[in-house]
């Protein structure tokens, strides 16, 4: 499972192996960030995440592996905001 999170000015792109791994990892991300915002959860293996990435320029990277800003992902046309956002 993939999932994109947004949050602030930096979108999450990451892989869960199941709804439970991914609901767990949610929590983790509450502790820390109250405020995310779930942008699309679809299927896809790591095989896939890595694929997304690749896509992805280097420079678009902030920080860590699988995180981006949200600016560069919206003009790179990778994601959009106003896509079925929920709100945790």
């Amino acid at each position: 499972m993939l999932y994109f999170i947004k949050s602030g000015n930096y979108c999450k792109i990451g892989y869960s192996r199941d709804l439970k791994a991914l609901f767990t990892r949610l929590r983790n991300y509450l502790t820390h960030n109250p405020s995310f915002q779930i942008l699309d959860l679809r299927s896809g293996d790591k095989m896939r995440e890595s694929q997304i990435h690749s896509l992805i320029p280097p420079e678009y990277t902030i920080m860590v592996s699988g995180v981006f800003g949200i600016n560069r992902l919206q003009s790179f046309g990778c994601v959009s905001i106003k896509s079925n956002q929920k709100k945790l």
